[in-house]
């Protein structure tokens, strides 16, 4: 790295398997050597395994015969990615979450005084 003063350049290039995936939750732990291992999922119902629908005397699909459904019951959790970092790194990266968190509350709590500011009837 640069002594202290100079300056460094970074350049962002999105990997061939970059993608954005939304996030719901993690689970994770740490590994052998003390790295940080978080698994992203994002979690919805589970998507039918089998669907049977009528057809009509003219070939047309019809309405869904929902009895014969068949679907894993509960919550889904797609697992997206998994993160491995040292601690170093996870210690940045919960400070960078902190830090756009506060700034995404202080905004919202402008927005809303915002509206509210334009919702209060003006005296004439």
């Amino acid at each position: 790295m640069p002594a202290v003063g100079d300056k460094v350049k970074f350049h962002y290039e999105k990997s061939h398997l970059f993608r954005i995936v939304h996030v719901d939750g993690a689970i994770g732990g740490l590994t052998p050597t003390l790295d940080l291992f978080i698994s992203i999922y994002n979690q919805r119902a589970p998507i039918p395994k089998v669907t049977v629908q009528k057809v009509s005397p003219g070939g047309q699909l019809g309405d869904e015969v929902i009895e014969e459904r068949v679907q894993k019951e509960g919550v889904f959790r797609e697992v997206e990615v998994g993160l491995v970092m040292n601690l170093n790194v996870a210690k940045a990266l919960s400070q960078w979450l902190i830090d756009k968190i506060d700034l995404a509350e202080k905004t919202q709590k402008q927005i809303e005084a915002e509206q509210q500011q334009n919702q209060e009837p003006k005296l004439q």
